[in-house]
This record gives structure tokens, C-alpha cells and sequence, in this order.
């Protein structure tokens, strides 16, 4: 090509030129049979991006994407940095969106247009291109940052959306607005996100309209979205199970509620533990790890608001995992006491009629360490995934994968309580403060105490409830079942 190559970009006041001079145009025909090809095209349960700056594919990463934060982990900053430790990249949903109700993606057609002998003709066939756009939200926060046409973070109810388009040498350009009008045309409004980062803690990227080629041919970096290995769940089944990690000890409850890791010669149905499944519908569902009708819970808000909040930290960085009595409403409902009073705690806080927010500190996903190993790691889903660790032999969370704990976990039967009486299908089993009720599903439970008065009626919604009532005789009655009675320590 000899002297300049100006490209027309359909816009009455702009045009481009680009100096390509000297350099040769190679033009090599493909048959592209995939309407989305180039643009990503993503399933709705695909899992989690981190973005990464690099010169290719193939060179370790200079920068990784991540909103800054301060030392409680929350974000202190809209904007989003390059940082050269992986330990300061930010995971991202990609939010799918669509051109209508039927979820179908926008598209562009043009006609092929050809010569024949001195004839210019217009083909039947047309070249259809599709694509999907994509809000990029933070994931695991309670406030909903997304990023937007400048690269940075807002919290606004209308996000932006990207069109993202896979480029050959394995990067994608982050596209801002549409790419094309419906009649072909490019909007003036698009941007392209240019690489901006030179050095730790800089800005990742900037915002350019349309796209600049010089960037593309240069040495400079560019961007890699990195999806997340898919991460394969234990089975989201109720069961009794015990942990044992690989580094030694099994997972159990101390006397003062706290998790620790006790050695192996402690009494079997210690190491015991009851997973109660919630959301066992989706790609990663989720536990609640019982002992003894206490749920294992990350302390962090107790430490935030409790006067004594020592108690529930190792060191003024770690807050315990514990365990806390409580009992399941529903299975995105949960009764436990709170400052010395009975109440709920739900996904969010709705103060008027005692439910708190919080729910998820009681919730763990139990994953796979790699793909196809037999170890598994203990996850929370909390500011991003915090992952279970020990400190002095307490269980507690961190950001760091690495430096999670790996169990190996066992199918076990139910622990041997100190009073057993079986109601047909159904066995009532007292401990201290508490009965637990299993094969009861979808049953109502009432308890009474010995003159008679109710302490407990509620619906049963799993095989393994645990209810708190008083110490003494009481009579339990299982819907459909004779009332039979028990003593509580």
C-alpha cells in the first residue's frame, strides 16, 4: 500500500486516517459460518472474569485489574488500578443482556456486494453478525459496582454495557455503547478501552474513541479476560460428614463454640457434622455446616458489634469461625439470638420486624481445591471468596486461595445422642437445650413443656431439625404421628 489509507467510520463530521504508509495489507478469504464469531458469547452460568494486562497470550501478566480497597477490604475507590499481585484482582460478573423479551442478541446484516464484468450486483445472501452486551458488575459485594464507559466503578441503577470482542492473539477489546446502529452505521458515541497502566497502582485502563490501530501493532499491553476454572461442588445433598485436613487434624467444635482442628483420637461423633443444603439448584450451592444444632458462622459482624469482640477474633486482622445455636425457619431463614434477643436473620436487614441482614455469614460453599481432586476447600462467599484457613489452630477466613485448607471429606452416620426415641420414620433425639428431629420434612412439630404450654410449633422443613426448648419433660408432637415424650438437659 502506498500513501496514506483514509477509513471512512460513517460519521458526517469525523474520519480517521492512519498512516500506513510503507507497510503491506495481506488480505487471506475465510468462510466464517458463526454469526457471533470474534464476539464473546457467553452462558448465563459461565462463572467469574479477572482481567489481565499483558504484551500476549503467552508472557506472565505485567498488571491484574482490581478496585482499590482499604484495610477492612471494602472499596475505597472508583477507580479501577493495575496491580502486579494477583492478590489485588477484582473478580467480575459478566451480566448478559439482550436485545428483547425473547433474549434474542442484537444483529447487523449487510448485503454482499460484487462485479460483474463492468455490473455492480447486489447479492440474495446477506452477512448476518451477532453479538450479546455484557453490564460487568464487582462480584461479592452488597453493593452493586459496575464498571463503566470511563473504566472505572459506579453504583448507578443503569450500568453500562460492552460489547466484547475476542481478538487472534487471544485479548478482547472492551467496547463501550453500541458497536452499530441497526442500519449499519457506527455510533459516534463508541469507545474502546486502551491499556493505560505503566506501573503498580495506576489506572488500568483509559477510554478512546474508536479504535486506534497504531495501539493495536505496537509492543504496548493488552487485555486478557481470564475466566474462572469451573469449580465442581461436593454433592448438595443432606448428609452427616466429617473434614480431616490434609495438613492434619479434623474439623470439630471446641467447648467455648469455637472451630478448631482437633486430632484424630477424639470421639468419632465430634467430628461429626450435619450439611443442610441451601440453593442446591444452582451450578455452586451452598451449606450450613451444623453441630449439635449450632451453625458454624463467620464472626466478622460480631466482632464489628458486640462489646466483647475479643472473643470472636484470633488477632485484631482474623475474626473466628464459630458456632452459633440457632434454628432454620426456611432455608433462607434462620432464628438465632442476637444482643441477647430471639431474631431472624435473613438476606437482608429489615429492622422493624427483627430480621437482620447477614444470612451469608452462616452459608459455605464446599469446592474442589483443583479440578478432579478428592480435596476440597471451604469457601465463603464474602467481599469475593474468602476461603477457610487455620490461625493458632483456629479456623478462620482469607481472600488468599493459597493459603486455604484442604479436607478430605468422609459420609458418616448420625453421632449417637443421649436419648433416642423413634416415632415411626421419624427420631427425636434430646441434647442440652435443644431436641433435634429428623425424617420430619414437611411436617408440623409442636413442643410442649410439662403443664402443657407450647414452646415451639413450626413447620419442619428438612430431615434434620434442630429446635432450642427448655431443659425438663417435654412432648413432642409430630404431625401424623403419636405425641411422645423427653427429657432436656
Amino acid at each position: 500500500v502506498n500513501g496514506d489509507v483514509e477509513f471512512d467510520n460513517y460519521s458526517e463530521d469525523r474520519t480517521v486516517a492512519y498512516k500506513l504508509q510503507g507497510t503491506k495489507v495481506i488480505l487471506t478469504p475465510v468462510t466464517v459460518e458463526d454469526k457471533f464469531a470474534s464476539f464473546v458469547n457467553r452462558a448465563d452460568d459461565a462463572g467469574l472474569v479477572t482481567f489481565e494486562l499483558a504484551k500476549n497470550v503467552d508472557d506472565a501478566p505485567a498488571f491484574y485489574v482490581g478496585a482499590k480497597r482499604n484495610k477492612d477490604g471494602d472499596i475505597e475507590e472508583v477507580a479501577l488500578r493495575g496491580y502486579t499481585s494477583e492478590k489485588n484482582m477484582t473478580q467480575f460478573e459478566l451480566v448478559k443482556r439482550y436485545a428483547d423479551a425473547k433474549k434474542n442478541p442484537w444483529t447487523v446484516t449487510n448485503s454482499y456486494v460484487y462485479k460483474n464484468g463492468s455490473r455492480v450486483l447486489t447479492s440474495t445472501a446477506q452477512d448476518t453478525v451477532a453479538y450479546y452486551k455484557y453490564a460487568i458488575k464487582v462480584f461479592g459485594e452488597e453493593r452493586n459496582y459496575y464498571v463503566t464507559n470511563t473504566y472505572a466503578l459506579s453504583t448507578t441503577i443503569t450500568p453500562a454495557v460492552f460489547i466484547i470482542k475476542n481478538n487472534l492473539d487471544g485479548s478482547v477489546s472492551l467496547i463501550g455503547n453500541d458497536l452499530l446502529e441497526v442500519d449499519g452505521s457506527v455510533n459516534d458515541g463508541m469507545k474502546f478501552a486502551a491499556v493505560s497502566a505503566t506501573e503498580n497502582n495506576t489506572a488500568a485502563w483509559a477510554s478512546e474513541d474508536y479504535y486506534n490501530l497504531p495501539n493495536v501493532l505496537n509492543e504496548g499491553l493488552k487485555t486478557f479476560m481470564v475466566g474462572e476454572d469451573p469449580v465442581y461442588s461436593y454433592e448438595a445433598v443432606p448428609q452427616h460428614v466429617s473434614f480431616e485436613a490434609v495438613r492434619g487434624g479434623f474439623l470439630t467444635k471446641d467447648e467455648n463454640n469455637d472451630a478448631r482442628l482437633a486430632i484424630a483420637n477424639v470421639a468419632a461423633e465430634d467430628l461429626t457434622f450435619w450439611l443442610d443444603t441451601v440453593d442446591s439448584d444452582k451450578n455452586i450451592p451452598s451449606f450450613y455446616i451444623l453441630k449439635n444444632g449450632a451453625f458454624m458462622y463467620n464472626a466478622a459482624d460480631s466482632v464489628d458489634n458486640n462489646l466483647n469482640g475479643d472473643r470472636f477474633q484470633i488477632d485484631k486482622d482474623d475474626a473466628k469461625l464459630i458456632f452459633k445455636a440457632g434454628e432454620l425457619v426456611t432455608s433462607d431463614t434462620l432464628r438465632t439470638t442476637v444482643d441477647g434477643q430471639s431474631v431472624l436473620v435473613a438476606e437482608k436487614d429489615n429492622a422493624p420486624l427483627k430480621i437482620k441482614g447477614g444470612l451469608k455469614n452462616f452459608q459455605f460453599q464446599i469446592v474442589q481445591s483443583e479440578k478432579g481432586s478428592d480435596e476440597y476447600v471451604i469457601r465463603q462467599l464474602n467481599r469475593g471468596y474468602q476461603y477457610v484457613r487455620q490461625v493458632n489452630n483456629y479456623l478462620t477466613l482469607t481472600a488468599d486461595k493459597d493459603a486455604a485448607y484442604r479436607f478430605v471429606i468422609e459420609k458418616q452416620a448420625a453421632p449417637t445422642a443421649n436419648e433416642g426415641i423413634e416415632v415411626s420414620e421419624v427420631k427425636v433425639i434430646a441434647g442440652n437445650g435443644q431436641i433435634t428431629i429428623m425424617g420430619a420434612a414437611g411436617k408440623q412439630v409442636v413442643v410442649s413443656n410439662i403443664l402443657g404450654k407450647v414452646v415451639a410449633n413450626q413447620m419442619i422443613t428438612t430431615d434434620n431439625a434442630t429446635i432450642a426448648v427448655p431443659a425438663g419433660i417435654i412432648a413432642v408432637a409430630v404431625e401424623g404421628e403419636p405425641a411422645v415424650k423427653a427429657i432436656v438437659k
